[in-house]
């Protein structure tokens, strides 16, 4: 156990377990802080838990992967807890990537989904990612990350959040289990 002078803080197995714990006993506490964006640790906790029950209802099965196009922010951070909390993998797609680099890491994870920003290094993600994600056939749709509508690419991020409703329980998660694929400038082909 890890303490302070408030709280003892137990050892966690699973990074998906940290956010839950403090959820439990600070849940108003703030947990991430963004560009003026403050999430407590309450909503940072549900805001996974839907996401895992949306990825879950629209087919996402245990072990399946599931890419991310997203620099360091809060849509990261939900979105890297729902996809472990579904029981799937968290592959991390840098945004600077080449397109070359991103066919690498998407032909090689074969992700059944990918999650993206709209906008990627300054360009709409549907030109910089959409020539790539029509040659992975693993993929079978893709979603914004962030808020907003549609685009040519991207449906949009409330679509997905939608189908959480209809999916129950949350898988149990062993330690074990492959929760991220974690590709660096060596493995990416460059």
């Amino acid at each position: 156990m890890c303490s302070n002078a408030d709280v003892q803080v137990p050892e966690f197995e699973r990074l998906i377990d940290a956010p839950r714990w403090f959820a439990s006993q600070t849940p108003a506490a703030g947990a991430v802080w963004f560009e003026g964006t403050e999430l407590s640790y309450r909503q940072l906790d549900e805001r996974a838990d839907v996401l895992a029950r949306a990825l879950l209802a629209s087919g996402v099965v245990r072990g399946d992967r599931v890419a991310v196009v997203s620099t360091a922010r809060p849509e990261f951070l939900v979105a890297m807890l729902g996809i472990q909390r579904a029981g799937a993998v968290y592959v991390g797609i840098n945004p600077g990537y080449t397109a070359r680099e991103m066919h690498h890491v998407l032909t090689d994870s074969e992700p059944v989904l990918v999650l993206s920003l709209a906008m990627i290094a300054g360009q709409p993600a549907d030109g910089v990612l959409g020539a790539v994600v029509a040659q992975v056939p693993s993929i079978t749709a893709c979603f914004r990350l962030d808020e907003g509508p549609a685009t040519g690419l991207l449906r949009p991020h409330d679509e997905l959040l939608t189908r959480a409703g209809d999916h129950g329980a949350l898988p149990d998660v062993a330690p074990g289990e492959a929760a991220a694929l974690v590709y660096t400038s060596g493995s990416t082909g460059t």
